[in-house]
């Protein structure tokens, strides 16, 4: 089983993840009083699962779907 964690904010305006098998675990909304000027004060984190089998391409498409820096906002 590979497990990990997506912070939501870190995702890309109109990125979209679909068809990956992945298992919501958990879900956190925490506040964060260090972050840095160009980023939110509330993030949202996504625990996920999912066989290892299928991990490649939700990697693939998760990478593909993060924002270059900062918040996931449109320029």
């Amino acid at each position: 089983m590979l497990e990990g964690t997506l912070i939501a904010e870190s995702l890309r305006v109109r990125a979209e993840l679909t068809g990956i098998p992945l298992q919501i675990t958990k879900i956190t909304r925490i506040g964060v009083t260090t972050a840095a000027p160009d980023q939110p004060q509330q993030w949202t984190l996504l625990d996920f699962a999912t066989e290892e089998d299928y991990a490649a391409p939700p990697a693939e498409q998760m990478t593909g779907a993060l924002a270059p820096t900062g918040l996931g906002i449109a320029p």
